[in-house]
């Protein structure tokens, strides 16, 4: 193995040497211009001059001839051939009589590529350094010397790998000494032919380290007897391989003694001294296939057998390399050795001395290995047989055993071709030393006869069998599975063909017992390929895809799929497989459906000729959905899609002009507002569709006719298309007059009246309702013009909010018509019911509340639910919408049903707060569910009295740490409310008067339902003045509460409830609350802890929080709601008082309120009660199974329940 070193010497042919000529230079004329082949002197255009030595000669004197002068520097062939010898003077490379460290070489290495490159080694890429690499290949004229330290013994220099023997600091280091990448272990694992070679080859056997640089080259070459090779880079920079396959290595070695013949003609062998580096780039342009690989640190490259490879380093690295030879080798070994033989090469190793080590080993063999060395070795041996015939014949007679193995390697070479011998060699008495093999044997001696000749052997040819019987024995299950697989592939007629799964188990059973690569496992994965493929198109062809309702995609990339005739092709190519596939059937049954298809289009085509497109569209759809789930080439598809196209066409056109027939200017349908009907409401989703529809716009009328046009092919077009596009066209010509109308009146720069736009739309033809977007346009603008003039008169009528102007004026920008005197009107009655209403809410409103404006100032709602025992928690007031703040206003749509609501509240608000106050007073102070908090009181001192602030209006417990002092409180001479009793900032009644007065005094146009709200308010406060009044003066003047009767304390108590529950203050208000301490004083306890609160600095995070809040109880037992519902119980919708007959309670107490909880009797007469008319609560309801009512109660007297209290 020589020095692997770079070399430029090769690269260079005659052809790059040749250079341009040059004018002849002065001097002696005779010299200078006479042709040296010719001696002629004439035809200076065609004269050269040589670049060195000044001869001269004609282009066409030369041999071979030149076409033309070349181009550049020229010189002449004896220059040339002087400038190729010097350069065998300096072939190969030189041996350094300098040994380095590793460091000491990484220093002069990284130093070099620094200078060269003019930067750090490491900023250096790998594609600049090849650039330089191949470009100071070629220029002879630029000397780059650099060094390699290749193919170091480890035994001599160590290993990069941990090798067994050595002494270990880490475990882990033992394992890798151990493993079988171990490059000094792979070579002889059980598995590798090598490992029954007995000597250890170096390079071979043995790994090599090499430590190299930039520049630094690896020459074309093949590893020693084709084996494998495995080079791992244990770290450092890059290293560039360059690799020819196997099967181009014949191509390599031509294309190279192409390009250096002379080289070649002095030295065949040249390749084989590993001294010979060519540019890859030249031997792609002779044909020759190249492969490239960049390795890194930690990474394996492996070469495989007869590649021919070259490479160099990037920069300083350190790699460790070895061969190794699996059982497939073998074959290629066998033609190594021939190979060798042809060119004179020297064996490393005798192949048939390892074939027959091998052999006597056959029971360590594994099956792989036993079948490749049983090939090898019937070659071997049926070569020998021959050979040792063709001895006898020529009369060799005399022969002698020789133990070959014990004769030095180079003592039994064959003296014509340098091969190794062993089983046998032919010597002459003249020359004992001299040997040659059996087939040189006419070249061993030409003046001896060859019957003096010897015959050394090593087994005699009956003794070579027995080696092969053992082998042979080792392969047994691969015969046996030859065997198998031929049958199966080649099964008799009696023999059914296998199944595609048995072809499969008979590769795993190949894969498994590591059988090697032969004609029967090639055909067997032949087979098994084609048929897997089979197998995927099958599955293709009958797979159930998942579809949607988009037929155009039955028609994409149609000329790519398969034909039914191509299917059919497909079946009988499965009949022709050596193995069945489960999908065969039902490809089969696919295409018996496929058939069965065509047939029904051809009934189909029948169909609609004779009857009408509406009564076969749908089979028509369904025939040609079919056609596309196919997703095969059918002249069907298209056709039938045609017909598709062409059936809804006509429906269409017959649907738009049976509708314009049955419309006429007389026809109060042209004359109706355009509204959808019932029946089209749900395929339409926005609301001003479903109001507002046109059958088909003018577009869709064109679009109709254009298709009309294209559609129009076959035998019916005169019968069918022609009268249907001429009605069409009369359609669109009457309709684009209308548009034409239509586009006068609104495109005059002036915005028409109402009556002017009816008037057109009056004038237009029926077709109308089949118009342009314009006309459409214009009747939705008329239609929602009528809508609003119908609601802004029902406003002046009933009277409206702020919202609802708001909302109005909204929709008049949004109209194009002259409104006339209401939309001023309207503009002037927003702006004073804006004014009224934000005075009002500054007036009520509290900054941090809990309550909208409306809650504020009509009677409490929530007293129902709180009777009930709902949770009814209150959640701080954020950023909320008018609406919402009034939100009471907006549920009634005029003023006398507001009105009627608000005194159907007021009259049972005095009750339902009166029933409210007991059962608060009745709570235990101590019990569960007290103050804002929901939780008992817990403090430490009486727990009989425990520390609690009540609620002068609901009697409501609190504790003193949870409440928050309001600014109001200041205004009542020490009585307290809670949040739920005051919701607003109590204005005075003048104050809010004077803002009544101020709205309904200026006369606006629309009545304000906020006004109505406030002027319940003042009125009730009024009434509530003038009777509190004539109360107090009934009292004479008198202050002393001992002197005043049972029934003036219960009255002034009436009074002072009624007041408190006012969200307004008058004149009265601090009077009748003096009289509320004398009544009722505090005890000083209470006023201590009220005084307190009111200290307590305010916290403004505090009214931020939601009050009452707590976990919701688990649902009744028993049938409850908040509202009975259709099927016994009613919607769901807010009470007040109109649902009082449907409460079977004898006295209803007619309750209201945002939700109102009903229970339904399950005695038998399922009549439903308010559940605070029959005495119950939300509470209580959970703890009854089944509610009876007093009636049902009566008639089944052992039915036992709860005491309950009727109201």
């Amino acid at each position: 193995r020589g020095a692997r070193m770079m070399a430029g010497v090769a690269l260079k042919t005659l052809q790059e040497m040749r250079h341009s000529p040059k004018k002849p230079k002065s001097g002696d004329p005779i010299e200078n211009v006479l042709c040296h082949t010719c001696d002629g002197g004439d035809d200076e255009e065609r004269l050269l001059l040589c670049e060195s030595c000044d001869d001269s000669y004609h282009i066409y004197c030369l041999v071979p001839p030149l076409p033309s002068v070349p181009k550049g520097d020229w010189r002449c062939p004896k220059c040339v051939t002087e400038a190729v010898c010097k350069l065998d003077e300096g072939f190969g490379f030189e041996q350094s009589q300098r040994s380095y460290t590793l460091k000491s070489f990484g220093v002069i290495a990284d130093k070099f590529k620094e200078d060269y490159f003019g930067m750090p080694h490491d900023k250096v890429d790998a594609d600049t350094v090849e650039t330089e690499f191949w470009r100071n290949v070629i220029n002879l004229e630029n000397n780059v010397s650099v060094k390699y330290g290749a193919d170091l013994f480890t035994d001599t220099v160590g290993s990069g790998f941990p090798r067994q023997g050595d002494k270990f600091d880490d475990p882990i280091e033992e394992t890798y000494a151990n493993h079988g990448w171990n490059l000094n272990n792979l070579p002889v694992l059980k598995n590798s032919v090598l490992s029954h070679i007995t000597v250890d080859i170096s390079g071979m056997m043995v790994p090599w380290v090499y430590v190299g640089m930039c520049f630094s080259t690896f020459c074309w070459h093949t590893e020693d007897h084709w084996t494998y090779s495995i080079n791992y880079l244990h770290w450092g920079e890059q290293k560039i391989w360059y690799g020819v396959p196997a099967s181009d290595g014949d191509k390599f070695e031509a294309a190279v003694k192409e390009i250096a013949p002379e080289l070649f003609a002095k030295q065949p062998d040249l390749l084989h001294h590993i001294v010979t580096i060519i540019n890859p780039r030249l031997l792609i342009e002779k044909g020759v296939n190249i492969s490239t690989v960049h390795q890194n640190a930690g990474e394996f490259v492996i070469t495989f057998p007869r590649a021919y490879h070259a490479g160099f380093n990037v920069g300083y690295n350190f790699a460790e390399a070895v061969n190794f030879a699996p059982s497939d080798w073998m074959s290629m070994g066998r033609m190594c050795v021939d190979y060798y033989a042809g060119v004179n090469r020297f064996n490393v190793f005798s192949h048939d001395e390892l074939v027959c080590a091998m052999a006597k080993q056959a029971q360590d063999l594994d099956i792989g290995m036993s079948i490749a060395t049983y090939n090898d070795m019937l070659k071997m041996v049926e070569r020998e047989r021959d050979d040792r015939k063709n001895l006898m014949e020529m009369g060799v007679a005399e022969s002698r055993r020789e133990v070959f193995e014990n004769v030095n390697d180079d003592q039994r070479q064959c003296a014509v071709c340098k091969t190794t011998c062993y089983l046998s060699a032919l010597t002459c008495p003249c020359s004992p030393d001299k040997m040659v093999c059996l087939r040189h044997s006419s070249k061993l001696c030409d003046t001896c006869k060859v019957s003096t000749f010897v015959l050394k052997y090593r087994y005699t040819l009956d003794e070579l069998p027995p080696l092969m019987k053992a082998l042979m024995d080792r392969t047994k299950c691969f015969d046996i599975w030859v065997d198998k697989v031929k049958q199966a592939l080649n099964p008799t007629e009696s023999d059914q063909k296998p199944e595609l799964n048995d072809l499969k188990q008979l590769m795993e059973v190949a894969k498994t017992q590591r059988f090697p690569a032969c004609e029967a496992l090639d055909v067997l994965t032949t087979a098994v390929k084609h048929a897997g493929r089979c197998v995927d198109i099958a599955e293709q062809l009958i797979a159930n895809k998942i579809r949607t309702r988009n037929r155009q995609q039955g028609l994409t990339s149609h000329s790519n799929k398969l034909k039914l005739s191509e299917v059919e092709a497909f079946i009988e190519q499965l009949n022709k497989l050596p193995c069945n596939i489960p999908q065969a059937n039902a490809i089969q049954a696919f295409v018996e459906k496929v058939r069965q298809f065509c047939e029904d289009a051809e009934k189909m085509y029948k169909r609609i000729e004779a009857e009408q497109p509406a009564d076969v569209l749908d089979d028509l759809l369904e025939l040609y959905d079919q056609a596309v789930a196919f997703d095969l080439q059918l002249e069907d598809t298209f056709r039938m899609k045609d017909e598709v196209e062409r059936c809804k066409w006509l429906i269409a056109v017959d649907r738009i002009v049976a509708k314009v027939d049955s419309l006429s200017l007389d026809n109060p349908e042209v004359k109706k507002e355009p509204e959808v009907k019932k029946e089209e409401e749900e395929e339409v989703e926005e609301e001003d569709e479903r109001k507002k529809s046109v059958p088909v716009s003018l577009e869709r009328l064109k679009s109709l006719l254009t298709d009309g046009v294209n559609l129009s092919s076959g035998a019916d077009v005169e019968t069918r298309f022609s009268p249907r596009i001429a009605r069409l066209q009369a359609l669109l010509n009457d309709a684009e007059q209308n548009e034409i109308m239509v586009n006068k009146l609104m495109g005059n720069g002036e915005k028409p009246t109402i009556g002017g736009a009816e008037k057109v739309l009056a004038e237009l033809k029926p077709v109308s309702l089949v118009c342009a977007r314009s006309v459409h346009d214009l009747r939705v603008a008329v239609c929602k013009a009528k809508e609003w003039m119908k609601k802004f008169d029902k406003a002046k009528r009933d009277g409206g909010t702020s919202a609802l102007t708001e909302q109005l004026l909204t929709q008049s920008r949004q109209l194009p018509f002259d409104l006339d005197s209401r939309l001023s009107d309207l503009r002037r009655d927003r702006m004073r019911l804006d004014d009224f209403v934000a005075k009002v809410e500054k007036m009520f409103q509290k900054p941090p509340g809990y309550y909208g404006t409306a809650d504020i100032i009509s009677p409490r709602r929530d007293l129902t639910a709180l009777l009930e025992g709902q949770r009814c928690p209150l959640f701080p007031r954020r950023k909320r919408s008018r609406a919402e703040d009034w939100n009471l206003v907006d549920e009634h749509d005029s003023v006398d049903k507001l009105k009627a609501a608000l005194n159907r509240m007021a009259d049972q608000e005095s009750e339902l707060l009166e029933r409210l106050r007991k059962v608060n007073a009745d709570r235990p102070a101590n019990g569960a569910e007290i103050c804002v908090c929901r939780t008992p009181c817990t403090s430490s001192g009486d727990e009989t009295q425990p520390e609690l602030i009540s609620c002068r209006l609901c009697c409501d417990h609190f504790h003193p740490a949870c409440i928050r002092w309001d600014p109001v409180l200041n205004e009542l001479n020490g009585i307290y409310l809670c949040v739920r009793c005051l919701r607003g900032r109590r204005p005075r009644i003048e104050d809010a008067r004077a803002v009544l007065n101020k709205v309904e005094v200026d006369g606006a146009s629309i009545r304000s339902l906020e006004a109505v709200l406030l002027r319940h308010l003042l009125d009730r406060t009024e009434a509530w003045h003038a009777k509190t009044s004539q109360l107090l003066a009934g009292l004479s003047g008198e202050s002393n509460v001992a002197i005043l009767s049972d029934e003036q304390k219960s009255l002034l108590n009436q009074a002072i409830v009624a007041g408190l529950s006012l969200e307004i203050a008058t004149d009265l208000s601090k009077e009748i609350y003096k009289w509320d301490l004398l009544l009722n004083p505090p005890s000083v306890r209470q006023t201590h802890l009220l005084d307190e609160v009111r200290r307590r600095p305010l916290d403004a995070s505090s009214a931020d929080a939601a009050v009452f809040a707590g976990l919701d109880k688990k649902t009744s037992k028993c049938k409850r709601s908040h509202s009975p519902t259709n099927n016994g119980r009613k919607k769901n919708k807010k009470s007040y008082h109109e649902d009082e007959q449907s409460c079977s309670a004898p006295n209803c107490l007619r309750p209201f309120g945002e939700k109102v909880s009903w229970v339904q009797c399950e005695g038998g007469c399922d009549q439903w009660f308010h559940i605070l008319c029959v005495g119950l609560t939300v509470q209580s309801t959970e703890q009854i199974d089944t509610y009876l009512c007093f009636k049902c109660r009566m008639c089944m007297p052992g039915t036992k329940q709860q005491p309950i209290t009727l109201a």
